[in-house]
């Protein structure tokens, strides 16, 4: 979990335990030359999930893992379901960036380690604030904890900018620093 808000939209996240996947797993090109999501078909293996935020209980505050890993979902701040913008299916999830963010409970299982793993969602940011977390698996207030993090808009890579790193306890790694890759108020796919 993390102290910053989300403020914006997310839809349909997945988290694939031991395997890599690739984007186009998730997304292919439509006959427009659109990028748009796909059903994905595969396993989520031991510890992964899937949040499809198609509950149908548009504003509400309860989430469900429909893996077949069954997790416990929980949010905090005014994360709740929107209809206001969705890529596909019936709705995502909003947030207002005032401590807003999802909780997933699996413990130990939930820690990646270091085998293959994929992270996937479709995000819609509000605001282009700095160091927005899309992931943070690092235990509350360990800033260099040893499980993955993606955050957008990360001020010292500049505006739009996106940033995937692993901690090793006393300094962080980045996996993937790029700059300008979101724009407000935009579907983006990240994988």
């Amino acid at each position: 979990a993390s102290s910053y808000g989300f403020e914006g939209y997310m839809a349909d996240v997945h988290f694939i335990d031991g395997t890599a996947k690739q984007g186009s797993d998730f997304a292919e090109t439509d006959s427009n030359g659109q990028w748009v999501p796909k059903e994905y078909t595969g396993s989520y293996g031991s510890n992964g999930f899937h949040l499809t935020f198609s509950d149908g209980n548009i504003d509400a505050t309860t989430f469900t893992d429909s893996s077949s890993n069954s997790l416990t979902v929980s949010g905090n701040g005014n994360i709740h379901h929107s209809e206001l913008t969705e890529p596909f299916g019936t709705s995502s999830i909003a947030g207002d960036g005032t401590g807003d963010f999802l909780q997933v409970y699996g413990g130990s299982s939930l820690a990646f380690g270091t085998g293959d793993y994929t992270i996937e969602m479709w995000v819609n940011l509000s605001v282009l604030d700095s160091g927005i977390a899309l992931y943070d698996g690092r235990d509350w207030g360990d800033y260099y904890g040893t499980q993955p993090t993606i955050f957008a808009n990360e001020s010292s890579i500049g505006d739009g900018s996106i940033w995937a790193a692993y901690g090793n306890g006393s300094a962080t790694s980045y996996i993937i620093s790029e700059d300008a890759v979101f724009t407000v108020d935009t579907w983006h796919h990240v994988a």
